[in-house]
């Protein structure tokens, strides 16, 4: 029994790093209109049972990440949405203590893409996957001259 005793540690540390199985995903993300990148936000992968993102650089690539920064995703079905996508847009009129008005912010991705339930993209990872490009949508009410470079 003993000797069993000492096996039990080593039986969860081997399923702690053989369990783990993140498959590397990378890509990019273009607006659909004339396949520019999307120039800064998080692209995140929903499964239901976890959560993993990658930060859009300003060229649209990503790389996604669960536990840590570019660590993969755990193989499978995931909805996909984006956050952190907005810029200054003006100010608002309530000045604050410095006698500015409050920046306004507002995205540039239609709003759907803002939501796992509604953007209505979808990855299957199955393997490592390079090159998934997604094309999304502009919010149609934000400013052409104010898009982050």
């Amino acid at each position: 029994m003993k000797n069993l005793l000492r096996f039990i540690p080593l039986f969860f540390l081997g399923c702690l790093v053989g369990c783990s199985g993140n498959i590397p995903v990378s890509g990019r993300v273009v607006f659909s209109d004339d396949e520019s990148p999307v120039p800064v936000g998080y692209i995140c992968f929903d499964s239901g049972r976890s959560v993993s993102r990658g930060q859009i650089k300003p060229d649209g690539t990503y790389v996604m990440g669960t536990a840590k920064t570019a660590d993969g995703v755990p193989p499978g079905q995931y909805d996909v949405y984006f956050i952190s996508t907005e810029a200054v847009v003006g100010e608002s009129d309530n000045t604050g203590e410095s006698g500015q008005g409050e920046p306004v912010y507002m995205s540039f991705l239609d709003e759907k893409y803002m939501s796992a339930s509604q953007s209505g993209l979808t990855a299957n990872i199955e393997g490592p996957t390079k090159n998934l490009e997604f094309k999304v949508d502009r919010n149609p009410k934000f400013p052409v001259d104010k898009m982050p470079k």
